[in-house]
């Protein structure tokens, strides 16, 4: 099944977005973007699709996905009740083109490379990051950017994440290096 492509755009004065999603439930809509994507099931329950990794996910999900990574997440229908995430993408250049060539972000530099096949993070850390991640939505400036690298700081430095998808899957869907395609079969 070939992604669909999705258009992200920040707008107003945000170099990125954080929101809030609620619905009935998520249904499967398989999508890629160029952005990379933050996300935390607040309450839901069923599959989270992404490359060629199909798993269960609920409550306290939290995924990293990289650039152009096709991904999904499908509720149980039966699940009664409102579905909710909180997620935030952004371009790797969201600070600027030489922001990730600092000698500070060699950690975050490492995190989105091996991102490209998706991340889950667990333990500690994942509830660290769900607590700073609730109020991320309403927050503007400075502020909101700073909570932002909070995070991010937090995910380059756990060592409670794994892999989602495989690294064939990777490179067969055009991420293994930066501006890749998704021309693909799949994805």
């Amino acid at each position: 099944m070939k992604a669909q492509i999705e258009k992200v755009r920040p707008g107003g004065a945000a170099s990125f977005i954080c929101r809030r999603r609620i619905d009935p439930r998520f249904g499967f809509y398989w999508h890629v973007h160029p952005e990379i994507e933050l996300t935390c099931i607040v309450r839901s329950r069923g599959r989270r699709f992404v490359g060629d990794s199909i798993e269960p996910d609920d409550d306290g999900d939290l995924v990293l996905l990289g650039p152009n990574l096709p991904h999904t997440w499908d509720s149980d229908p039966r699940r009664g009740g409102r579905h909710e995430a909180l997620f935030c993408q952004f371009s790797e250049s969201f600070l600027g083109p030489d922001f990730l060539r600092t000698p500070e972000t060699a950690g975050l530099r490492r995190l989105l490379g091996q991102a490209a096949q998706g991340l889950r993070f667990t333990g500690k850390t994942q509830k660290s990051v769900a607590r700073r991640m609730e109020g991320m939505d309403g927050l503007q400036g400075l502020a909101r950017l700073a909570a932002l690298l909070e995070v991010l700081d937090l995910l380059a430095r756990s060592r409670e994440v794994r892999a989602l998808s495989s690294p064939s899957s990777s490179r067969r869907c055009g991420r293994g290096t930066r501006g890749g395609s998704t021309g693909s079969a799949g994805c």
